[in-house]
């Protein structure tokens, strides 16, 4: 017997992309899914449209709460799910079709988490999947790569979980004071209990970059600074665990202070006096660490000391943010 998946779309004002998220859903090779819709107070058909394909597939559950956010959309959907396994879909998104297929049999070698990689994308339109090996790492090296390196990432969408795990940290898993970086503080508190990680490269997710997209947003919001409050509960992860690959976290904590400093949300708004303090204090912390590489450190000094430059030679050199 397949042990059944639950999968969470959490949705706010989604109508225009949702019905290529919940259609890629219910195509997976893999059928035993619970697919657990939670309308975030959408005002437009969003829940109109998760009530039609309740109506036609038994597996579509459907739930609706005020405007609390995705952090509180996906506690929800948790405690409503009934699946060994959890996974994590965001509603303008969607799926390879093998996907679930894919991460479960990743999660068969003996593991604690499977991991695939993400196609960034602005169509629905499905390209020819180039496969790769899974490979297993250790919780160090996950550790690393959630800061952002290669194609694993801090967020959950591309990942598949065991409820058992997620349990150890409580039945509402998702920080709801972080209103940025709320994912990677979840992926932390999930892998400080993994020992072995499955990660496959191929590219089984599909992230839709939409012209309202949070992450493609050039809004100024004063909320983007609560990214330091987040790494500040990391770090205390990073610490409590010995993770040795620390250095690639205080290079993430640079790479956000660069983002919130080019956004000009230090013209807009008065950050709080610790967090501009523990930047510096993260900066020197990453500048005499002995295992980062001198091209990341570079990048570093150019991002925190002279941030406008370093987007100029980016622009010029096609500099990655990430690249080793």
């Amino acid at each position: 017997m397949e042990n059944k998946i639950s999968i969470i779309v959490p949705i706010y004002n989604k109508e225009k992309y949702l019905r290529y998220c919940i259609d890629s859903i219910l195509r997976q090779t893999y059928k035993n899914i619970e697919v657990i819709l939670i309308d975030d107070g959408s005002a437009d058909d969003s829940l109109k449209i998760c009530n039609s394909y309740k109506e036609k597939d038994k597996r579509v559950k459907v739930y609706h709460q005020k405007n609390k956010g995705q952090a509180a959309a996906r506690n929800y959907g948790f405690t409503k799910s009934k699946g060994e396994y959890i996974c994590f879909i965001d509603a303008d998104d969607y799926l390879n079709e093998k996907y679930c297929e894919y991460l479960v049999k990743m999660l068969e070698k003996g593991v604690d988490i499977a991991v695939v990689g993400v196609r960034v994308t602005n169509n629905y339109f499905q390209d020819n999947l180039v496969e790769k090996k899974t490979v297993i790492i250790d919780k160090d090296e996950a550790f690393k790569l959630m800061a952002g390196f290669k194609n694993f990432h801090g967020y959950p969408v591309n990942k598949i979980y065991k409820r058992e795990i997620i349990l150890k940290n409580g039945n509402e898993p998702f920080d709801v004071n972080s209103y940025y970086g709320e994912d990677y503080l979840f992926n932390c508190e999930y892998m400080k209990n993994c020992d072995k990680i499955a990660y496959n490269e191929t590219e089984l997710y599909n992230y839709y970059q939409s012209e309202n997209s949070v992450a493609r947003s050039e809004k100024v919001d004063k909320r983007r600074v609560s990214v330091f409050y987040t790494l500040s509960k990391i770090e205390r992860i990073y610490i409590d665990y010995s993770i040795k690959s620390i250095p690639y976290l205080y290079y993430f904590w640079i790479e956000n202070y660069h983002e919130v400093y080019m956004k000009n949300i230090y013209s807009h708004y008065n950050i709080p006096t610790e967090y501009i303090k523990k930047v510096k204090e993260v900066y020197k912390k990453l500048m005499m660490a002995k295992n980062f590489t001198i091209k990341l450190k570079i990048k570093a000094m150019l991002k925190y000391k002279l941030p406008r430059f370093y987007d100029k030679l980016k622009k010029i050199k096609k500099v990655g943010d990430y690249d080793e």
